[in-house]
């Protein structure tokens, strides 16, 4: 164990339950991880093993039982737990997580009834980007409470005989009935569950008791719940008195945010876990209760610090262990510059509006539908060979990567004066900060690699690689932005999205700055603008800006972001029609000639895949791979995702 980790890696008993360290996996199962099957499919069981053989202590396992409200959008498939054929393969998921040395628990969700609640008339959270809409329910009778109460305890019994160790209580956000028995925003019930803080937690105190009393006074039981609520709920305060009472009924808090969108913080939140201090709030209030935090809990030092200082007892984390699929044994082995940075992109829920039944990570190409066929997808490699890989952004910096690591001889043609491509652009707005790590982290493991021979400021032509011997030559020299075809265009000195940020030529904008174009590129190229005081006004073709970016626990925060920057402003549902050396001209939503005075355009309406260039590079190697931008300009997702094909293939 590394010295320096000891406090991560130290053993802690929960109940009847000892676990081997202080790392939770966080539920985090995709919402496509397998077919309709009504039970956890092999796919499921390997994914749930992987994460214990990584090194977590506990695995976190979610499922949407039939009757659960949100329907079609549950995060994870819908699971029968009372038939014994489903139930078998209950026994083989805990069964193989228990063979990798972890502990496992399940996440209890009352099986809402539709068009009940805990009060009447109050609106049911839903998480933003869903495009569920909302309808109020009437006030649940006692009878349904203690139905429910009965339900949950049953449900409890029949997975501790399936080999589950401990259960989870969903209570944060005043999303699933716990919480919303708790908050006093959605609590008004006048009777014993409603009104004092003591009846308020009733129902989720009485149904820990009953899951004591059917599956035993050892077996433990986590609670998640919000540290605090924000408009008036309660307080950190409240949840130590909460905790006090629970004492001999549940075994852990876990602390997340008042709200079920900052509990996965992106990179516009600038804290690393943002939940960390209410936690040691919480933590220092009641030490007698065990706490773990989630949210941005993924660097071990910080880890390692907030259980040593007393902040938190353990730690939970989902994208972390989605970013790397060995991210607790890198702890154990004391290597936490091999650590990929986690984008905080979310798209590991739903990738973008335009592909909601996949699952991906940006950084992690093995990660989401490609998971269950690697082992038949790739092949030991034949002897060592001599690759071309044009271009240095991702796409060609992780094709090289995975090709020097299967041990072939790389040579990397880059012709700029650096690595990284369009990530350049992180370099300098706060908010790219998770990109800018990201960046930095792809740069020093090509660098690094022995088997990479790096050639920057080298345009590598297709005649420079005439004649080299190359077996194998993998094209990734990205996309370019073109002006669109609006008129006056060509008459004005603009800027593309790319040459203002890669290039970092903020300093030559004056001081109005309309940016055409209001995708997650345009958008951020905005907020990049107004926050160095300049006035940022945007121009978008759809009805919301940022259209493109991840719809659930990620657009709605970047939204609350621009909406506190003062220098920002938009219109949607917009066309522009022409600029002039004044400025720029638009159709409104209502069909009005609107005009906005510029000092300085932007242009961030999309870029062009260098395709007829890269075709200029077949016959130069035995083989030709188009990777990246080159082949569609896409996301970051997209490029590592070709590149490790590629590699992999070689």
């Amino acid at each position: 164990m590394p010295e320096k980790y000891s406090h991560l890696l130290s053993p802690i008993k929960v109940g009847d339950l000892v676990l081997r360290n202080r790392m939770v996996c966080s539920p985090c199962t995709p919402h496509f991880i397998q077919g309709p099957e009504s039970y956890p499919a092999q796919a499921m069981i390997e994914l749930m093993a992987a994460r214990a053989r990584a090194g977590a202590a506990v695995v976190t396992f979610n499922c949407a039982f039939p009757k659960i409200r949100l329907g079609e959008f549950a995060h994870a498939p819908k699971f029968e737990y009372v038939e014994p054929q489903a139930l078998n393969y209950f026994s083989h998921l805990t069964e193989a997580v228990h063979f990798e040395g972890g502990a496992i628990s399940f996440i209890l969700d009352p099986t809402d009834e539709p068009g009940w609640d805990v009060s009447e008339g109050i609106l049911p959270m839903v998480p933003d980007g869903t495009g569920i809409t909302p309808a109020p329910g009437k006030e649940m009778s006692k009878e349904m409470i203690l139905e429910h109460i009965e339900e949950m305890a049953q449900q409890a019994l029949i997975l501790k005989q399936c080999g589950f160790d401990m259960v989870t209580i969903h209570s944060s956000y005043r999303f699933f009935l716990p919480s919303r028995f708790l908050s006093p925003l959605t609590n008004f019930r006048t009777d014993e569950f409603g009104g004092s803080m003591e009846n308020r937690l009733r129902f989720l105190k009485m149904t820990c008791q009953r899951i004591k009393e059917h599956c035993g006074p050892g077996f433990p039981i986590e609670i998640t719940i919000s540290g605090e609520e924000p408009q008036g709920g309660f307080t950190a305060q409240d949840v130590i008195e909460w905790s006090k009472m629970l004492e001999g009924c549940a075994e852990i808090l876990q602390i997340r945010a008042g709200e079920i969108d900052p509990t996965h913080p992106t990179s516009f939140c600038l804290e690393k876990a943002p939940n960390l201090k209410t936690a040691e709030i919480i933590k220092k209030g009641n030490p007698n209760m065990l706490i773990t935090t989630s949210g941005g809990l993924y660097d071990f030092d910080l880890c390692e610090s907030a259980i040593a200082e007393g902040k938190t007892d353990m730690v939970a984390s989902a994208r972390a262990w989605i970013s790397n699929p060995n991210y607790g044994n890198l702890a154990y082995e004391g290597r936490p510059e091999d650590r990929v940075p986690c984008l905080r992109c979310n798209k590991c829920h739903v990738p973008s509006p335009g592909c909601t039944y996949n699952n991906v990570c940006s950084v992690n190409p093995e990660w989401g539908s490609i998971t269950p066929r690697l082992a038949a997808a790739v092949r030991e490699p034949e002897g060592v060979k001599k690759i071309a890989v044009i271009g240095g952004g991702p796409a060609g910096m992780e094709a090289a990567q995975i090709a020097a690591n299967r041990g072939h001889q790389v040579t990397l043609f880059e012709k700029q004066d650096h690595l990284g491509g369009l990530l350049q652009h992180a370099e300098y707005a706060d908010f790219k900060w998770t990109l800018r790590d990201f960046n930095h982290y792809m740069i020093r493991k090509t660098t690094e690699a022995e088997n990479i021979e790096v050639r920057l400021n080298t345009e590598a032509t297709p005649e420079m690689l005439e004649d080299q011997g190359y077996d194998h030559v993998i094209v990734a020299i990205g996309a370019k932005e073109a002006a669109p075809p609006i008129p006056g265009i060509e008459e004005v000195n603009f800027l593309f999205a790319s040459e203002l940020f890669v290039e970092n030529r903020i300093d030559e904008l004056a001081e109005d700055v309309v940016v055409i174009g209001g995708g997650e590129i345009g958008t951020e190229t905005a907020l990049w603008i107004a926050e160095s005081g300049r006035s940022a006004f945007v121009i978008e073709m759809q009805e919301k800006l940022c259209a493109d970016a991840a719809p659930v626990h990620y657009r709605s925060m970047v939204e609350d972001y621009w909406l506190a920057e003062d220098n920002f402003s938009f219109a949607v549902n917009a066309t522009c029609t022409k600029v002039s050396k004044d400025g720029v001209y638009y159709t409104d939503e209502d069909g009005n000639e609107c005009f906005v005075e510029a000092g300085s355009i932007v242009l961030a309406t999309g870029a062009k895949p260098q395709t007829d260039k890269a075709l200029e590079y077949y016959g130069k190697g035995t083989y030709t791979s188009v990777i990246g931008d080159c082949v569609k300009a896409a996301s970051v997702q997209q490029a590592m995702r070709t590149g490790y094909a590629a590699g992999r293939k070689l």
